[in-house]
């Protein structure tokens, strides 16, 4: 500000911020109405950085069809999918403007949507959103978090469809609403709700009482083999060291965090883990700011384990594959990265599957 002699100085208003957004011009429209969905995101770690997404949403109408009449600009019942202001309309229907998000993909597949392709785009566009802002997350997550275990976020990803069915991402929320107002929303989010609860370790028992693992049950519990000759030079210490390992000498503190990815990755629920994510790593680790040592470490454990089968100790199943396909895979995984000019995706799948019914696991590490 501007400080005259002997006055006390005239204070300059900070400028206003803006987002400008682009408006979509030709949305997906059902009946006429146009649509945006909302979808969960869960991320319980930033280092190294750890991303689920729920299997279902919410799927918001508005109450007026579209138009794209210059005179109906300014109605907002038109054009703003947005709850609490289609909920005020005089033709606000429960059952017919709220949908579940799993009923949306019903219904686009039998209007011969590849919803295949539309949900790989959606993680995509979820992945390359925190990858994006991981540096600044992961400093402010250092700086005022003391220990990785007692922070998680979920938060709401807004999506529309345009008439090909291509999402664009609207707004991400830091707090989504949870709100119970039609019968859609309750059985959507407690079951949430539940299961993000679950698989962030809100578990009812007492981790003193647990039993401690030795090394070897560490090493069996995640996957992996243990190596007869390991001491301190064999640890892996960088990046590059984890590039060849066999991952069967590790220290105790990356053995610790392994236990607890597959943990959380045991009680997930209806959420979906799209990262870590072996098979699409060389794709998506050139996005990333900053190489840190624990996301190459869950990489390296997944690429090892994958190609295991059955492992007695823990009933875990993890699907085989073979030399050909992981190949295959990864080459489809820079295909994509290299053919979308508009940055719109980078496929990320998840590396295993557990066996049904399989429950949440009550170990305890030091």
């Amino acid at each position: 500000g501007v400080v005259p002699e002997g006055g006390t100085g005239i204070k300059q208003k900070r400028p206003k911020r803006y987002i400008v957004q682009q408006y979509i011009p030709n949305p997906y429209l059902i009946d006429g109405y146009k649509f945006s969905c909302r979808l969960y995101v869960a991320v319980t770690s930033y280092d190294p950085l750890r991303v689920y997404i729920y299997d279902n949403g919410m799927v918001r109408f508005t109450t007026v069809k579209f138009s794209a009449d210059p005179t109906q600009f300014n109605d907002t019942f038109v054009h703003l999918t947005n709850p609490d202001l289609q909920h005020s309309s005089t033709t606000w229907d429960t059952d017919r403007f709220r949908w579940q998000y799993t009923k949306l993909i019903s219904y686009l597949e039998e209007h011969g949507v590849d919803t295949d392709t539309l949900q790989r785009a959606i993680r995509s566009v979820v992945l390359r959103t925190f990858i994006s802002a991981e540096q600044k997350l992961t400093r402010l997550f250092e700086q005022f978090v003391p220990n990785r275990r007692c922070c998680h976020d979920m938060l709401g990803f807004d999506f529309l469809l345009d008439e090909n069915a291509k999402p664009w991402l609207l707004e991400v929320n830091i707090v989504p609403s949870i709100k119970i107002d039609t019968p859609a929303d309750f059985e959507v989010k407690t079951a949430m709700l539940d299961d993000l609860m679950n698989m962030v370790g809100f578990l009812p028992y007492d981790w003193n009482e647990l039993p401690d693992l030795e090394k070897d049950e560490m090493y069996q519990a995640v996957g992996l083999e243990p190596s007869t000759q390991c001491d301190e030079t064999t640890v892996p210490k960088t990046i590059e060291e984890l590039r060849t390992s066999k991952m069967g000498c590790l220290s105790s503190d990356d053995l610790v965090l392994l236990l607890e990815s597959e943990l959380e990755d045991r009680k997930r629920g209806g959420f979906r883990r799209i990262f870590p994510s072996w098979e699409q790593w060389e794709a998506a680790e050139p996005l990333f700011e900053e190489k840190r040592y624990n996301n190459a470490l869950l990489h390296r454990w997944l690429e090892v384990r994958s190609r295991r089968t059955t492992y007695a100790s823990t009933g875990i199943y993890r699907r085989e594959t073979d030399e050909e396909e992981v190949e295959d895979e990864r080459a489809a995984a820079h295909a994509e990265v290299e053919s979308d000019e508009e940055g719109d995706a980078i496929e990320v799948e998840e590396n295993a599957l557990l066996a049904p019914g399989m429950q949440p696991s009550t170990m305890r590490v030091r």
